[in-house]
């Protein structure tokens, strides 16, 4: 049965595809206590854990399977582990007696009920298996998550998505099991389903590539879109002019998703190229990006002269109040240990005009304090410090108190 069910769903609930929610709207360093390096947002999908209240699935089932104790990597414990670890289909149709969390999609308990699932992949991985060779271990894996694409519970398949986006294998009925998933009136089964179809193992990357562009400009769901988004900065298309165009063109749409523009403007810095700086700091203009054109020029492009353009931009029109966005100071400097790569100077003078401009809102001007105060510009904080009115508001005061 493929689904059928979840079209009368709909159609008696009146479900329809709820939004997706909009990344968090700064990136404000971590402290260098707890710093780590920043990776592709695209690693992971963003919304596959997240189910919005109107895509309810009904809930079937209310049980917890007991999940035994973990078990060690040694050989014996392998060993004991695989006679008493399900198979891996066994532990894929169990999810249907996990406790589900409100939505009726998603368990409730992630790590308990996943744990058997992760043994049973290890097991049929590891396992002697007759002495089978790894290939034709991973093969039947991915015959058996291929198996599972058309399974009757919503459930099994969403985790069977994002349980086994790294074992599937091009055959021609994951393909179409995938692109139809990518249909689903559940949200977080399309996004996954187009996850894993573009980065489907084996697939001809022309064919992924036309897929990819044609779900990006034109799918009806904002989720496939997103993942399609996300795959459209991969590396493999940097210097691709129809990749980038298309990109650029969306991060610039009036009326364009918000998730979509920032996402495009974020994902092109991974694509263009140095002589595509122009076109990309070009969306500096446009406040709604503006965050992540910066995070584009920093860590897409991330090269000295990309940097220098963006932070000269700012210096340019930092008197400007309806230039500047606010959550563009989030984004304005990197990492604490990266702060060698910004122009200082050039970046002090920004900071230090948009903090001092009385124009400008107190959370503009604070987060432009902070950021000197990263910097440890003291002198361009005494400075403000002198020039600040009395009657100014107290967070500023604050938040230039040494």
């Amino acid at each position: 049965m493929r689904h059928t069910f979840l079209a009368l769903l709909i159609a008696l609930t009146g479900c329809n595809e709820p939004p997706v929610a909009q990344e968090a709207p700064h990136m404000t360093p971590p402290s260098t206590a707890t710093q780590v390096s920043p990776s592709r947002q695209a690693s992971t999908p963003p919304h596959e854990d997240t189910l919005e209240e109107d895509e309810a699935v009904p809930q079937r089932t209310q049980q917890t399977p007991s999940v035994d104790a973990a078990k060690g990597s040694s050989a014996t414990d392998l060993a004991n582990q695989q006679r008493q670890t399900p198979s891996f289909k066994e532990a894929m149709d169990a999810l249907t007696k996990c406790e589900r969390d409100p939505s009726g999609l998603l368990v409730a308990n992630t790590a308990a009920c996943l744990k058997p699932v992760r043994d049973a992949r290890r097991a049929l991985l590891l396992g002697d298996g007759a002495n089978a060779p790894l290939d034709a271990k991973r093969q039947e894996l991915a015959t058996i998550l291929e198996s599972l694409l058309t399974h009757i519970e919503p459930t099994v398949v969403f985790y069977t998505l994002q349980e086994g986006r790294a074992d599937f294998r091009a055959s021609v009925k994951t393909i179409e099991e995938l692109e139809r998933l990518m249909a689903s009136p559940i949200g977080p089964i399309a996004e996954a389903a187009a996850t894993a179809r573009f980065s489907l193992k084996g697939a001809a990357a022309k064919g992924t590539k036309a897929l990819a562009l044609a779900r990006f400009n034109a799918d009806p769901q904002r989720r496939v879109r997103h993942a399609a988004c996300q795959h459209l900065g991969e590396p493999r298309y940097k210097g691709q002019r129809d990749v980038l165009n298309a990109l650029l063109d969306a991060a610039k749409r009036e009326g364009e998703e918000g998730l979509i523009r920032t996402c495009a403007a974020r994902e092109a810095g991974d694509v263009a190229t140095s002589r595509d700086l122009k076109k990309l700091s070009a969306l500096l203009d446009f406040p709604e990006v503006q965050q992540a054109t910066i995070v584009a020029l920093q860590r897409g492009m991330g090269t000295p002269k990309a940097i220098s353009t963006y932070v000269r931009w700012f210096e340019r029109h930092a008197t400007q109040p309806e230039k500047v966005h606010w959550t563009s100071m989030h984004a304005f400097l990197p990492w604490d240990t990266e702060l060698d790569r910004m122009p200082r100077k050039a970046s002090v003078n920004a900071l230090s005009q948009i903090a001092g401009h009385s124009a400008h809102s107190e959370k503009v001007r604070t987060l432009a304090i902070q950021g000197l105060k990263r910097l440890k510009a003291d002198a361009a904080l005494e400075a403000l410090r002198q020039s600040l009115p009395k009657d100014a508001a107290a967070t500023l005061k604050k938040a230039l108190a040494p």
